[in-house]
């Protein structure tokens, strides 16, 4: 954990590790994890995975299948426990159906990916299901969301925060904020 002089006997300023080098170092020394990653690759961070130990991250048909399946589930509980009856059944199922939506935008967002099944086909038709459920059209999602991760980092380029990008105001703009800052009145 260091390089140059003194990094032997620990920091070259303090003249021991601190303390956060010394629990990971003890965490990366410990049986399962050299036996579950190797401690060479944990300790060389310029080496690559082999593909072998990440296999796992692949697509495939039957587990996007399974996560279109149960979010359905969800969403039906949802809708049909929202559709009446005792006032917490209708609590559980607007949760249920808020939840649902926010797991349609996780599947919108892995179908634009093309990470949810193996096939790029698959992938479209889902994600088409999943802008119906979480309320954005995939068709239109998909071409922003590329030029987000083309210009993320770039505040005035990245369309998804082109409108939080600084700006010259008015002078009237300005005084309208002071006034409102000054007299705690919130701001939408």
């Amino acid at each position: 954990i260091g390089v140059g002089r003194g990094h032997a006997r620990g920091c070259p300023v303090y003249g021991r590790l601190h303390p956060i080098f010394r629990s990971i170092q003890s965490f990366i020394r410990t049986p399962h994890v050299r036996r579950r990653y190797g401690e060479r690759v944990l300790m060389n961070v310029s080496s690559p995975p082999r593909p072998a130990a990440l296999r796992h991250l692949h697509p495939t048909d039957a587990a996007g299948t399974l996560f279109i399946a149960v979010n359905l589930g969800l969403t039906g509980t949802g809708l049909w426990l929202s559709g009446g009856g005792p006032s917490m059944a209708w609590a559980i199922g607007q949760i249920l159906v808020g939840l649902s939506m926010v797991e349609w935008f996780v599947l919108l967002h892995e179908c634009g990916h093309r990470t949810l099944f193996r096939g790029g086909a698959w992938n479209t038709a889902a994600g088409y299901v999943a802008g119906f459920f979480s309320l954005i059209p995939f068709a239109m999602w998909t071409p922003v969301h590329r030029l987000h991760h083309k210009w993320t980092g770039w505040q005035d380029l990245d369309p998804t925060t082109a409108a939080l990008a600084p700006r010259d105001r008015r002078r009237v703009e300005r005084q309208i904020v002071r006034l409102c800052w000054r007299y705690w009145i919130p701001l939408f």
